[in-house]
């Protein structure tokens, strides 16, 4: 618990995680500023970082199918999963 307590207060943009074994993790993270209106193939996540999105929530719905032109909206979380050091890369770089 003081885990999940620490990495949520590092992270503006974590809002919850799931540790598998070798250091990969799920995590779901608020989309921010940066993000907005940008598409997946745009921001080139998997390339760049190495981590995937899993799914996007929006509207109190999680879709698992959606397209890499797929535009980040206001009030989205992605679920990403990757080893947890690219996805602190990954929120880092997206920080406001």
């Amino acid at each position: 618990m003081a885990v999940r307590i620490g990495k949520r207060l590092i992270s503006g943009n974590l809002l919850d995680y799931i540790a598998l074994e070798d250091g990969v993790e799920v995590q779901r993270i608020q989309v921010n500023g940066k993000m907005l209106n940008k598409s997946i193939r745009e921001l080139d996540i998997r390339r760049l970082y190495g981590i995937n999105i899993i799914a996007i929530e929006r509207d109190h719905r999680t879709d698992v199918e959606f397209s890499p032109d797929s535009r980040f909206q206001d009030g989205d979380t992605i679920l990403v999963i990757g080893k947890s050091e690219k996805i602190d890369r990954f929120e880092r770089s997206f920080q406001d």
